[in-house]
């Protein structure tokens, strides 16, 4: 794994004069997700750093668009976004309160689901997703780490 590559090249680090990066708590082809401290609100926060989007991306522009989108629902199971910027390296970073728990993805990583755990994990899943359809959102890489 190169330097760039390494998810916790970020930990100890601190983004836009704000979140100070304290650990990595998951990372895919896209990007990492670490658990961070906001300065300015003094709580906890999650930052999800992307390392395939560029700042001059016109996925970056959809996903702007899309974080305003959700972030303005401020629904249950949704949460709400603190900030968007860029890294020393241009990636695109984006904050939310913090997320708490693991994703579906670091479960499976544990061993297959048992049947209460599937219904209960897709049927959480499944009601946020209707309320975000309501207000005309829709979730364009549902995958397990993003439940």
């Amino acid at each position: 794994m190169t330097a760039q590559n390494d998810p916790n090249r970020l930990v100890g680090t601190t983004l836009g004069s704000r979140f100070e990066i304290t650990s990595c708590i998951a990372f895919d082809e896209a990007g990492a997700r670490y658990e961070a401290t906001d300065g300015e609100l003094a709580s906890a926060a999650t930052v999800r750093v992307l390392h395939r989007i560029r700042p001059d991306d016109a996925s970056l522009r959809r996903l702007l668009q899309l974080l305003t989108e959700v972030s303005n629902l401020a629904l249950p199971g949704i949460k709400p976004l603190r900030a968007v910027g860029r890294t020393r390296t241009q990636d695109v970073y984006y904050a939310t309160d913090e997320v708490v728990g693991k994703s579906l993805a670091q479960r499976l990583d544990q061993g297959a689901l048992r049947a209460e755990e599937a219904v209960e994990a897709m049927s959480e899943a499944a009601e946020i997703l209707g309320r975000a359809h309501t207000h005309g959102v829709v979730h364009g890489a549902l995958h397990p780490g993003a439940v």
